[in-house]
C-alpha cells in the first residue's frame, strides 16, 4: 500500500477546518484508501514540528517538515499570517516552496488552495491582513492557480471530500500504471473511483439520518410532556414553539431525502456502467459491498417506521388538546391552529419519506442481486 502525504499550510486561525481535513482523511483511509491502494497521512507544523534552534522559526519548520509530500493543501481565512524573512507569511513561504518544487518536478506536489469566506466578528477584523489575503488571491490567479472559495466549514467538508478523492485517484493511477493505462486498468480504476464516491455519499447519508433521528427523539420527548395535567400557560408556550421544532424536523427530512437521492443515483450509475475489461472478481466484490452499504440501514429505517405508528397516535391526541385549547383561549388561537396542522403534516411527511427510502433501497438491492447473477453466468459461460 502506497503512503501519500498531504501537507496542510495554514495560519492558526481556521481551527475547525483543520480538524475537518483530518476527519476526512481518516474517512478516506477507511473507505476509498484501501481500494486505491493508498494510506494517507496529514502533515502540519502543529503536529510534525518540534522545538529547535535555527535561522528563524519558519526555516526550522521547513527543515523539519521537508519536501517529501505528495499534496500541498493551503487554507486561509481572513489573515495571511506572520511575515518571515523570505515571504509575507509562513503559509505563503510554504506555498512558494511547493510551487518551486512543482516547476522543477513537473507533476509533484499537487497543489490545492482554499479560502474561507465566512463572517468574522468585527473585533477580529484586521484591514491590512484582509488586504494581503486579496493580494495573494490575485497573485494565485496570475500564476494560473485554480483556488476554491467556501462559505462555511460544512461546505469546505463537502467539496474537500470530492476534490481529495479525485486527487488521490490520480495519484493511484500514476503509481499503478506509470501513466500508460490499459483498458482493463482504466476500467478497474473507474470502478474503484465510483465505489469510493458511493462510500463517501454513504457517510454523508448516515450523518443526515443521525441528525434526523436525534431531532425525532427530541421532539418525541418534548411531546410526551404535554398531557392533560399540564397547566394552560405551558400548553400555550409549547404550541407557540412547535412550528419552529417542526421546521427543524422538516429541514432534517429534506437533507435526508437529498442525500438518499445522491447515494441511489451514484449506486445506479455504478450498476449501469460497463467499465470495459475488468477482473470479474473485482466487479463481484464491489457489487457485494454496494449491496451491503444499501442494505445495512434498511432494518433501522423499518424499525423507525414501526415506532412512528404509536408516535402518530400521540400526535393526534396532542392535536385534540390543541383544538380544545384554541377554543378555551383567545390568545394565540392562530398559532395553535398553525401548530396543529404543521404537526400532523410533519408526521405524514416522515412516514412517506421512510417508506420511499426503504422501497428505493430494496429495488437497488434487487438490481445488485441481478448484476451478481449476470456476473456468475458470464463466468460460467466463459469456463465451458
Amino acid at each position: 500500500m502506497r503512503h501519500v502525504r498531504i501537507f496542510v499550510a495554514s495560519p492558526m486561525e481556521p481551527r475547525n477546518e483543520l480538524e475537518t481535513i483530518r476527519t476526512i482523511v481518516s474517512e478516506i483511509n477507511l473507505t476509498a484508501g484501501p481500494l486505491l491502494g493508498l494510506w494517507v497521512e496529514v502533515l502540519s507544523w502543529e503536529t510534525h514540528a518540534f522545538p529547535a534552534v535555527g535561522p528563524d522559526g519558519q526555516s526550522t519548520i521547513n527543515t523539519q517538515i521537508g519536501d517529501e509530500y505528495d499534496i500541498f493543501l493551503g487554507l486561509i481565512w481572513a489573515r495571511i499570517g506572520t511575515a518571515t524573512p523570505r515571504a509575507e507569511s509562513g503559509t505563503i513561504e510554504e506555498f512558494n516552496r511547493a510551487l518551486d518544487r512543482l516547476k522543477r518536478d513537473g507533476n509533484h506536489p499537487h497543489i490545492m488552495f482554499y479560502f474561507l469566506d465566512s463572517p468574522l466578528p468585527p473585533s477580529r477584523i484586521e484591514g491590512d491582513q484582509l488586504q494581503k489575503v486579496h493580494l495573494f488571491q490575485r497573485r494565485l490567479r496570475e500564476l494560473g492557480v485554480l483556488y476554491w472559495t467556501v462559505g462555511s466549514t460544512d461546505e469546505f467538508a463537502r467539496v474537500l471530500r470530492v476534490h481529495l478523492t479525485k486527487t488521490l485517484e490520480k495519484q493511484a493511477a500514476e503509481k499503478t500504471t506509470g501513466g500508460s493505462e490499459t483498458s482493463g486498468d482504466k476500467g478497474k480504476l473507474l470502478l474503484e473511483r465510483d465505489y469510493a464516491d458511493i462510500c463517501n455519499m454513504d457517510l454523508k447519508t448516515g450523518e443526515c439520518w443521525d441528525r434526523f433521528s436525534t431531532k425525532t427523539k427530541d421532539f418525541y420527548d418534548m411531546s410526551c410532556l404535554l398531557d392533560k395535567g399540564t397547566d394552560l400557560r405551558y400548553k400555550l408556550e409549547f404550541c407557540r414553539a412547535l412550528p419552529r421544532v417542526v421546521d427543524e424536523l422538516l429541514q432534517a427530512i429534506v437533507q435526508v431525502e437529498a442525500a438518499e437521492r445522491e447515494l441511489l443515483r451514484a449506486a445506479s450509475g455504478l450498476l449501469e456502467e460497463e467499465y470495459g475489461v475488468i477482473a470479474d472478481t473485482t466487479k463481484k466484490e464491489v457489487l457485494a459491498k454496494v449491496k451491503f452499504l444499501i442494505r445495512e440501514p434498511t432494518n433501522e429505517m423499518a424499525a423507525l417506521l414501526a415506532r412512528l405508528e404509536p408516535t402518530l397516535m400521540l400526535a393526534e391526541d396532542i392535536a385534540v388538546y390543541m383544538t380544545a385549547l384554541a377554543s378555551e383561549t383567545e390568545n394565540g388561537v392562530s398559532s395553535i391552529i398553525k401548530a396543529k396542522n404543521s404537526f400532523l403534516a410533519m408526521f405524514k411527511r416522515t412516514q412517506e419519506m421512510l417508506k420511499t427510502a426503504i422501497f428505493n433501497r430494496e429495488i437497488l438491492m434487487d438490481r445488485c442481486d441481478a448484476a451478481l447473477r449476470r456476473s456468475r453466468l458470464a463466468r460460467d459461460a466463459s469456463s465451458t
